[in-house]
């Protein structure tokens, strides 16, 4: 007879080939099904096809202008910002909007959405807040069927652009920080030369790539761009062309994200193929983050320097002055400690014109694209801690310049302790970085972004409470607008009984008061046997020695939420003590899945 382990054994490995081979199947599918945005005939169709629409648009691109201002009701000289999104974006929008006013910018402010994607309770918000709404939905948007995906990647962003009343338009991702006033942006010589300025990605586009061929454009050294800023005058006919390009590519979205990640080169594709000018900033983009380690697995590790940086360099000042001094520093060798890039860092330029090239160490900060702790936002942990910059040979050119050989790559790492979303800049032969204390140099900036944050997430509690009016197990419309991997983990959970002694998860406040109800034994923290009683509810009390006892609930229920516990656990206990506080488990949920559960 065959040992009990061994069939075990035999049984787990048979499971784990079966698991495999279904990994492997979905990933032979998936490339099956991208593999038609390959073949040499789809390309040189939609080659032909991009080309002559170009040319088409050409051909009568006067009159096409003339009746897109009109029907689009384009307010001559007007200046705006302009936001898009999903309703799960509104919190973001109007935190976005509370820090843009913090730099003295008046400029106005719209969000637009397409269609019932906004409820009529978010509008309300955004008006609160001195945001409009415009919902940009037509039937040739409606027509074409974008994938999830595609929408996810922008789809719809150039179309929010151009169906805008605004002439002169600063678009934003609402994840973007400004960190100056940006009006002056549309008063510069660059922008009134071309009406078009942009921003770098850290990867070039390399000559092996199929949408050079697509677009029947020669090969040119170039950085892809980031579209979480851009600045546009569509009074310019220019302008419009290159944007209306762009659109067409984002409305092939299926074939042409296959070749470009999503929205931002469409951009720069549009205006290539259209073959009108556009300015793209050579201020190379910066990464910024934390430090983590073995023991501070979510940050606030503090560079290591030669000198105290307080007081010892002036504040607010370029950016790059801040090289060879007490404010750059190394990463402590210590405990593993391991830098997590998770915001990109973008910089004004230089406007003058009697001045060829890039003067990089006249530079300030200007963006801040916070996309990686969009998600991933800590309570407690400053985001903007530490920046990583590449160092170039002469501070007067730009990585462009050096585009033989030398030129910035982006190492994804994804998780580094308790941090996510964490990447870092590659250094490269002949291409150095250095860090530099970012906190110290511009302060004010972590603290604006918290208190605004803080702000945003009290109003995502508020949507995550609009998806359980019906309470547990009968999730209602609103609540499917909003579904997130949280929401569906507390349905399982099983939050949303509303019983006279239970209260809502709705603010920080509430959070505290969570864990004083169930933190037992009084430590500041739960631990396994207490978080068994929070996911058990009722099923479970708590005996004389503050361990669970079990009451009415069945052996294999209550397996399974220890099973649950062990997985909260892992995922929250940032600082492996084998507990969590609740600014760990509130932390984790910049979503709210808190904001589900019912005490």
């Amino acid at each position: 007879m065959v040992p009990r382990r061994r069939l075990v054994t035999l049984a787990t490995l048979v499971c784990i080939s079966l698991f495999l081979l279904h990994l492997l199947s979905r990933s032979s599918e998936r490339r099956s099904k991208d593999s038609w945005a390959t073949q040499q005939s789809t390309i040189d169709t939609k080659s032909a096809q991009l080309r002559q629409f170009v040319s088409n648009l050409r051909s009568g691109l006067n009159e096409t202008f003339a009746a897109h201002r009109k029907a689009v009701n384009v307010i001559p000289g007007s200046r705006g910002i302009v936001f898009t999104g999903s309703g799960r974006s509104v919190p973001l929008a109007i935190m976005a909007a509370e820090l843009i006013r913090e730099t003295g910018c008046t400029l106005p402010i719209e969000y637009a959405y397409m269609g019932s994607e906004v409820s009529a309770a978010q509008i309300r918000d955004l008006h609160k807040n001195n945001i409009s709404s415009r919902n940009f939905l037509t039937p040739e948007l409606s027509n074409l069927k974008w994938s999830s995906r595609s929408i996810r990647l922008g789809a719809a962003k150039v179309a929010s652009i151009l169906s805008s009343p605004f002439e002169k338009v600063l678009f934003l991702d609402p994840d973007v920080m400004p960190l100056q006033d940006p009006t002056f942006l549309f008063t510069t010589h660059t922008f009134n030369k071309t009406g078009a300025l942009f921003w770098p990605d850290v990867r070039p586009t390399s000559s092996d790539q199929k949408i050079w061929e697509i677009t029947k454009q020669p090969f040119e050294f170039e950085f892809e761009f980031e579209s979480g800023q851009i600045v546009l005058d569509k009074g310019k006919v220019d302008v419009f062309m290159g944007l209306s390009v762009a659109h067409y590519m984002c409305a092939e979205a299926e074939f042409y994200f296959r070749h470009l990640w999503g929205d931002k080169d469409t951009f720069r594709w549009g205006f290539r193929v259209a073959g009108v000018p556009y300015f793209l900033n050579k201020e190379q983009v910066a990464s910024v983050g934390v430090i983590a380690d073995e023991r501070m697995r979510i940050g606030n590790v503090k560079l290591e320097t030669n000198t105290d940086p307080t007081n010892s360099e002036p504040l607010n000042a370029p950016f790059f002055s801040y090289l060879n001094t007490s404010l750059q520093g190394t990463i402590p060798n210590t405990r593993n400690a391991r830098y997590c890039g998770q915001n990109m860092l973008q910089f004004d330029f230089n406007d003058d014109p009697n001045v060829a090239g890039t003067n990089s160490i006249a530079r300030k900060p200007l963006f801040m694209h916070a996309n990686g702790i969009k998600q991933f936002y800590k309570r407690g942990v400053h985001p903007f801690q530490v920046v990583q910059v590449y160092v170039l040979p002469s501070k007067t050119k730009s990585l462009t310049d050096y585009e033989k050989g030398v030129f910035g790559m982006y190492d994804w790492m994804d998780r580094v302790y308790g941090q996510q979303h964490c990447g870092k800049l590659m250094e490269m032969e002949g291409l150095s970085t250095a860090f530099l204390n970012f906190s110290a140099a511009y302060p004010g900036v972590n603290e604006r972004y918290s208190r605004a944050r803080d702000k945003a997430i009290k109003l995502w509690c508020a949507i995550a409470a609009l998806a359980d009016q019906s309470n547990y197990g009968n999730v209602n419309v609103e609540a499917e607008r909003y579904k997130s991997d949280s929401v569906r983990q507390m349905q399982d959970v099983g939050g949303g009984n509303t019983q006279a002694h239970q209260k809502e998860i709705k603010s920080v406040d509430d959070m505290i008061l969570f864990f004083q109800l169930h933190d037992h034994n009084k430590d500041g923290h739960l631990d396994g046997h207490e978080l068994l009683t929070v996911y058990a509810g009722q099923e479970l009390k708590v005996g004389s020695d503050g361990r669970p006892v079990h009451a009415n609930s069945p052996a294999t229920r209550l397996s399974e939420i220890k099973k649950l516990v062990d997985v909260v656990l892992d995922m929250d206990d940032t600082d492996n003590d084998g507990m969590i506080s609740w600014e760990e488990y509130y932390g984790k949920r910049s979503f709210c899945l808190s904001c589900y559960k019912r005490f």
